[in-house]
């Protein structure tokens, strides 16, 4: 059973249709973990602060928006949500129009989901279904997921019905800065006919399941061979969280002389925190 990821009504016209979504893709790559050579402990990447040379926990930081110029304009987490609200409460995939299938380009599709019929949907998305397959057309919709208001391309997939989130126009990079593209050269007959009779050749049916991730498949047997091998490490015991007590006592320590300039007050800061640990 797929994981429902978001649940609301797929609409066009005056017709409703209560559909949950699911993820269509699994990720299935291998991931790897990066430990210290000597301790065989899981590195750990923390939230430092440059200026002030420690780690900063999520309570010590803000979101913001930084300008071209160089402004910085500090952002609340409770403005984020009032800005989201009204999208949020919206649980519709609204359907401006339609389109036909073959005039969306690949380069717009983003993320493909399953949409499934919820309790009292199935006759209607049946009918849509039917109908988007017979007319080879799709709907072209807007919906509120991710936090973020994603375009959507709503199409037939054999019994089912799919979603594809879009890429808006603006966020396709300009051809016209493709690195090395020129004017169409001239090519002569016979080449082409020569290049068309090949392509005819070499085509065959669309059969996805056909095609393997070979270099996967090589890993993942690499892995069960050390496996077998018992070439394997225990990992290091992850330290505990350091005392706040002592990091509240380091801030302090910091924040001791906060006028005069940085190179008369550094060594006094450094002997402070090293008290404070």
């Amino acid at each position: 059973m797929l994981h429902t990821v978001w649940k609301g009504k797929l609409n066009f016209g005056l017709i409703d249709v209560p559909v949950r979504l699911h993820s269509a893709i699994d990720d299935v790559s291998i991931k790897l973990r990066t430990i210290h050579k000597i301790c065989h402990t899981p590195i750990q990447y923390e939230k430092m602060c440059p200026s002030c040379g420690r780690e900063v926990n999520n309570d010590e930081t803000m979101k913001g928006y930084e300008t071209s110029s160089g402004k910085f304009i500090p952002i609340t987490d409770k403005e984020i949500e009032n800005l989201k609200k009204p999208f949020e409460e919206e649980k519709d995939i609204r359907i401006m129009n339609f389109v036909h299938l073959d005039e969306v380009d690949p380069l717009y599709f983003d993320r493909s989901y399953f949409l499934s019929p919820s309790e009292g949907g199935k006759r209607a998305y049946s009918l849509l279904h039917e109908a988007l397959s017979q007319s080879k057309r799709a709907g072209f919709a807007k919906l509120f997921l991710h936090s973020d208001e994603k375009l959507a391309l709503i199409r037939p997939y054999k019994e089912a019905i799919v979603m594809e989130t879009l890429h808006y126009h603006h966020e396709i990079r300009d051809i016209r800065d493709v690195p090395n593209l020129s004017a169409a050269q001239e090519v002569s007959p016979q080449d082409l006919q020569l290049t068309k009779t090949l392509l005819e050749e070499l085509t065959s049916p669309f059969q996805p399941e056909h095609y393997k991730n070979e270099y996967q498949a090589a890993f993942t047997k690499f892995i069960e061979q050390k496996l077998e091998q018992k070439e394997t490490i225990t990992l290091g015991h992850e330290p505990a969280p350091k005392n706040v007590a002592n990091l509240m006592a380091a801030l302090k320590a910091s924040l001791d002389y906060p006028i005069a300039p940085p190179d008369q007050n550094m060594k006094k800061r450094e002997i402070k925190r090293k008290e404070a640990f």
